[in-house]
């Protein structure tokens, strides 16, 4: 395997995208939580697919290095805990907000690839999920 084409750059990739993801969706008050449901659920999806199912698989310790790119040509030196907690642990925190939507249930599902996980896996397009 190829340096770019590893589970491990592919885990931090991915870590990046949801990072940046969450950030785009603006999340500013438990009333966003709600309108951004949707959206928070397929970035739990990209979180399952994308780092834990792959943390899981190569059975790596939470202590593991790992690098974040954080521009062009920078890197964060961090740890996959923290990788986590600025993924999975910002969805949870965020879900825990919403008020009226089902967020915090759906994202719980999702990451233990029960329940709604298969609502949204029959929902993404395949294109969208080879790239994940």
């Amino acid at each position: 395997m190829g340096l770019f084409n590893d589970d491990l750059n592919k885990t931090t990739v991915m870590m990046v995208n949801v990072i940046k993801g969450i950030k785009q969706l603006n999340i500013k008050s438990e009333f966003d939580v709600d309108d951004k449901e949707n959206e928070l659920c397929v970035l739990a999806y990209f979180c399952r697919v994308g780092i834990l199912d792959r943390i899981e698989r190569n059975k790596w310790s939470l202590m593991h290095p790992i690098a974040i790119p954080t521009g062009l040509f920078g890197m964060k030196n961090t740890t996959i805990a923290n990788g986590l907690e600025l993924t999975v642990g910002k969805l949870k925190e965020l879900s825990k907000k919403a008020i009226f939507s089902s967020a915090e249930r759906y994202i719980e599902e999702i990451l233990k690839r029960e329940g709604y996980f298969w609502d949204v896996d029959a929902m993404l397009l395949p294109e969208v999920k080879a790239r994940i």
